[in-house]
């Protein structure tokens, strides 16, 4: 008598199988295990580090100089080195724009304020002081 189980009735014959459709899970690690779990109360959470900045450019002296120079009310000697100070930093690639163009502005407001003053002074104060002759 054949074997029930095998279709030619020979006994002891295997059939190969079928590949499966689905790939074989991975075995059991305990860091796999533990995925899938909340971390228990306490539990420190992982460090990840922040990405690192880029450097930094360093910044051109001149536009430092002329930064300086608008503080201390050098209004003229702001203005010159501010844009001289851009186009080195653009010719250059280099940093300090943002002293530079601030310099320019400090230049600017303060050669603005120089001429109203000159202009209410000749306007009011002087006539007003000038003795008639």
């Amino acid at each position: 008598m054949s074997d029930p189980a095998s279709p030619d009735g020979a006994a002891g014959q295997q059939w190969p199988t079928a590949p499966s459709a689905f790939p074989a899970p991975p075995p059991d690690t305990e860091d796999s295990a533990n995925a899938d779990e909340a971390p228990a109360l306490g539990a420190e959470p992982p460090v990840v580090d922040p990405p690192a900045a880029p450097p930094r450019k360093p910044a051109d002296p001149v536009a430092v100089l002329a930064l300086i120079a608008g503080v201390l009310l050098l209004s003229v000697a702001a203005l010159v080195l501010g844009y001289w100070a851009n186009a080195r930093i653009r010719r250059r690639d280099s940093g300090g724009a943002r002293l530079a163009r601030a310099a320019v502005i400090l230049g600017w407001a303060g050669l603005a304020v120089s001429v109203v003053f000159w202009i209410l002074y000749f306007a009011v104060l002087a006539p007003a002081v000038t003795l008639p002759g």
